[in-house]
């Protein structure tokens, strides 16, 4: 009779940590860049002259956003999530998400829909240009990814 408990404590004390794992970092980071820039043709067409793809720019923003400190993974988490989120509630492309809270977090509209500051608002820009940068810099690879392959 012990024997069964300790058995079935055991297996419990195993499966249990499996099942409360926490998704993968880079998945969701994948998942909300990709959410960002799908169906932005003018997003499609850059990456593609830069040999590129959606695909691949999502990879080398979560893999360089991963060698960032926390301070800046959180803040440019933050903004990204709200740029999908109105893309999605509003059916808007990029630019235009991304206007409506430069509009605001500058003061130069009435609404206050977004919890974002400028400061917040520029390092989320600089970071994904910096990632389109490195894109365009090295012939559509990634320098974060090369540099770990290497």
């Amino acid at each position: 009779m012990t024997s069964y408990r300790t058995a079935a404590f055991l297996a419990a004390a195993i499966l249990l940590p499996a099942a409360c794992t926490q998704p993968d970092p880079a998945a969701k980071d994948i998942a909300a860049c990709t959410a960002m820039l799908t169906g932005d043709a003018d997003i499609e067409a850059d990456l593609s002259e830069y040999g590129s793809s959606v695909e691949g720019y999502c990879d080398c923003y979560a893999a360089t956003l991963a060698d960032k400190g926390e301070t800046t993974q959180a803040t440019v988490r933050k903004v990204v999530s709200t740029i999908v989120g109105l893309r999605e509630d509003r059916g808007l492309g990029l630019e235009e998400a991304a206007g409506l809270i430069e509009e605001e977090v500058e003061g130069r509209t009435e609404e206050k829909t977004v919890d974002i500051s400028m400061a917040e608002f520029e390092i989320a820009g600089e970071f994904v240009d910096g990632v389109r940068r490195d894109l365009r810099d090295n012939e559509g690879q990634c320098s974060v990814v090369a540099g770990e392959a290497g």
